[in-house]
């Protein structure tokens, strides 16, 4: 049986430089004609939230509780990214799991079929799933100061951050280190995957062909930069 899917990644909402409010209205109407939908990690961002963390948790649960409640028919999978990984939130992800029978979540990966799903933060030398978590979880998740928020807001505004993807994450550079790391987890070509899934690097990627593998990338909803919403079939 074939099923349709979605895969989003890097709304950042709760953040002022974020656009994702433009797009909520068609990520509903996509999982409400999904049967699988994906959040590839950095959905939310507490780094740089307008609202203090534990406020900013507690909604970011409800919208995913609220989400899933109305599209019953959709299996949700929530994937951690770098900006949304914080203990208050991965506490209300658990109970989520728990009491939403329709969603689930991971620290890592997910693989459908020939498909595998993840955020993208794989870029070191030698990362694995323990060593993710531990680097996820050493950025100091702190109220940023008002003069922080100003200088972010200030280099959005100038189109600073437009350029920044290009230069620090190049796409073959990215790609061959992702699949290094799925390599390591047992999921590399040899295996069957055939399609790669991921957000981070903030750019738009389509069926971009590397050692048998054709990677995607949705972009980022972020003021200046493209956004996509991925759709896919697994069976």
């Amino acid at each position: 049986m074939v099923q349709a899917g979605c895969f989003v990644s890097d709304l950042h909402l709760l953040t002022a430089r974020s656009n994702a409010a433009r797009y909520l209205a068609t990520i509903r109407a996509a999982a409400a004609r999904s049967q699988v939908f994906v959040f590839g990690g950095d959905v939310f961002d507490f780094r740089w939230a307008r609202i203090p963390v534990e406020q900013a948790a507690e909604e970011a649960a409800l919208w995913l509780r609220q989400l899933a409640g109305e599209c019953p028919r959709c299996r949700f999978h929530y994937l951690m990214g770098n900006h949304d990984h914080h203990e208050a939130f991965i506490d209300r992800l658990i109970e989520l799991d728990r009491d939403v029978s329709n969603l689930a979540w991971d620290h890592d990966y997910l693989r459908l079929g020939s498909k595998v799903f993840l955020h993208g933060d794989v870029l070191g030398r030698g990362v694995t799933a323990e060593s993710l978590v531990e680097l996820r979880s050493r950025p100091h998740h702190r109220e940023r100061e008002l003069w922080e928020h100003q200088v972010y807001d200030l280099a959005v505004f100038a189109r600073l951050h437009k350029p920044a993807p290009y230069f620090l994450h190049p796409t073959r550079v990215v790609v061959r280190k992702i699949l290094r790391y799925l390599r390591r987890a047992g999921h590399g070509p040899e295996s069957g995957v055939r399609d790669v899934y991921f957000g981070h690097i903030h750019r738009v990627l389509s069926n971009y062909q590397y050692r048998g593998i054709r990677f995607h990338s949705g972009g980022a909803s972020i003021r200046g930069l493209r956004f996509q919403i991925i759709e896919f079939q697994v069976q």
